[in-house]
């Protein structure tokens, strides 16, 4: 049978420690001001806690009325498993230590900081580990880290230490846009099975995949970096692209692959999806442009008046389109690909207004490819009658 010992009380600057099975608190209110309260086994809280130093427990922590985190220090020191029910309450800081691994079954935020050292923190659903704005996570690694959602609030760099299956597998939004009350969450799910290439991807990890969810505010955009396993497709490196889709099981779309360091491949561009996985570009060369080597303004064929560039596989992104006269002069510039995609050049200089004569002109036509590398592409255009 568990001990079970009921307490009540205000703690003033004295440390208390219980080595009870099971404390349960049924007074009003318990006032820790700098102490040190310690629970070596269960703490059940059936009444209300003010913590403004700090609490320790090696149990199970179950909050069944109100804890107010206060400027207090929350530390799960267990080295077995410990089951946490916040009842959706608050930790100033929140301390994960121990070898043993936390099991969080309800939301529970920390406004200051979370710090992990060899303890990893598993969600259970509705579980989630809520990280507001301006608080911060240290400590994370391979051996501390979140095993399912984590929730972050607000603008810039955010990081999100989360894993599965014994893996560390953090994720890190690197420039997030947005307004300053965006609550984004990450959680690492596997498998990705029916994950379908789409333009320009070859193929799409079936191992795993990121899921973003978006609890409030409003997210713009970020470019996205994952963490390559070692059980994912590693090589060829020059072709490893992050890609996104709306739905786990959909087209994949290609990101690109803005850098490659190590084992954190971060994407070419700015997400809008909300799953995530690591895959494999299609090869992309100045081939996989089409622009035209000649037209005529005057042509019945409306596509034969033009200039237009034809391909899927170029980012809107850095792109510049330049027409040149035979001495050099730029006579047509154009930094929208939507635009050359739709409309084109018409052969009218731009700085005359006035239609060019017959001839040979030289272009340049350069940007990124979808996949985040650089493109470049020179050639000539005749313009005939």
């Amino acid at each position: 049978m568990k001990q079970l010992v009921s307490i009540c009380g205000v703690l003033l600057g004295v440390w208390c420690s219980s080595q009870a099975q099971t404390l349960l608190n049924q007074s009003e209110l318990i006032y820790i001001k700098d102490t040190d309260f310690t629970v070596k086994g269960d703490f059940q809280n059936q009444g209300k806690i003010v913590n403004q130093g700090t609490v320790t427990v090696s149990g199970n922590w179950t909050n069944g009325n109100k804890y107010f985190a206060s400027t207090g220090k929350f530390i799960l020191n267990g080295d077995g498993t410990q089951v946490v029910r916040h009842n959706k309450d608050s930790f100033h800081i929140l301390v994960l230590s121990g070898t043993g691994e936390k099991i969080w079954q309800e939301e529970a935020e920390v406004v200051k900081e979370v710090s992990f050292s060899t303890s990893i923190l598993s969600t259970q659903t509705p579980g989630a580990l809520i990280v507001r704005n301006g608080g911060i996570i240290s400590g994370a690694s391979a051996t501390g880290y979140v095993n399912g959602l984590l929730f972050r609030e607000g603008t810039g760099i955010r990081d999100f230490p989360i894993g599965k299956g014994g893996k560390y597998l953090p994720v890190t939004l690197t420039n997030i846009d947005g307004s300053n009350d965006v609550m984004i969450g990450f959680e690492i799910k596997e498998p990705n099975t029916g994950a379908q290439p789409g333009s320009a991807v070859q193929s799409v990890s079936q191992i795993r995949y990121a899921e973003l969810s978006k609890r409030s505010g409003t997210l713009n955009g970020s470019p996205i970096s994952l963490t390559i396993g070692s059980d994912e497709t590693q090589t060829p490196a020059q072709d490893l692209i992050v890609a996104e889709s709306n739905t786990q099981n959909g087209v994949y779309r290609n990101l690109g692959q803005g850098s490659l360091t190590g084992s954190t491949i971060t994407s070419g561009f700015s997400l809008t999806g909300s799953f995530f996985a690591l895959a494999l570009s299609e090869p992309l060369d100045e081939n996989s442009v089409f622009i035209p080597n000649a037209f005529a303004p005057g042509s019945s064929n409306s596509e034969e008046q033009l200039i237009k560039i034809y391909s899927d596989q170029l980012a809107p992104e850095e792109f510049e389109f330049l027409v040149f006269s035979k001495w050099g002069n730029v006579i047509f510039q154009s930094n929208s690909l939507a635009e050359m995609k739709a409309t084109g050049w018409n052969g009218v200089n731009k700085e005359t207004g006035e239609l060019v004569s017959l001839g040979v002109y030289t272009f340049t036509a350069r940007g990124k490819f979808i996949n985040g590398k650089a493109f470049e592409k020179t050639g000539n255009i005749t313009l005939i009658r």
